[in-house]
């Protein structure tokens, strides 16, 4: 059981991320921001985090969870710092061409609250961390989860199992 438990763990630490190998990070993405609030307040987001709309914080589909990015509205110059705690947008936002769906409190600080909408520029200033605090406990990030799970079920593990005996 120690064996399988190493050999698991060297191919997670020498793996890498399912949606590293998918996508390149960019560091600037331009397109459209929309945001959410009083439907999605109070619920747990994707990081463990609940989401407040008073906080400035965001939804991506693809940055890391934990990164922090500057978001400028192209439209008026106004620029809000905001942290990743969350995937989306989704849906019909997505398909308008959203590449960030921003808290109610930085639509405000954005001035696109009434519209709804409205151009942006993304900028990463720090990448994720690889690991997120749920309510102050430490855990392995969801990259690491999705690894886990994408190498359990590439590979029967009683061939894998038969390797290592």
């Amino acid at each position: 059981m120690l064996r399988l438990f190493t050999v698991v763990l060297l191919v997670l630490l020498c793996s890498a991320p399912a949606d590293a190998q998918r996508q390149p990070r960019r560091t600037v993405q331009v397109g459209l921001a929309s945001f959410y609030g009083a439907g999605f307040h109070g619920d747990r987001t994707a990081s463990g985090e609940v989401f407040d709309q008073r906080k400035l914080v965001a939804a991506h589909r693809t940055l890391p969870l934990g990164s922090v990015v500057r978001v400028t509205n192209l439209e008026n110059g106004r620029r809000v710092v905001l942290r990743i705690i969350d995937r989306g947008p989704f849906g019909r936002n997505h398909w308008k061409g959203c590449i960030i769906d921003v808290s109610r409190a930085a639509a405000r600080q954005l001035g696109f609250v009434r519209d709804g909408l409205s151009r942006v520029r993304v900028e990463v200033i720090r990448g994720g961390r690889g690991s997120h605090s749920i309510e102050g406990i430490e855990g392995p990030s969801k990259e690491i989860e999705r690894s886990f799970l994408t190498f359990r079920s590439s590979f029967d593990s009683s061939v894998f199992l038969r390797l290592f005996d």
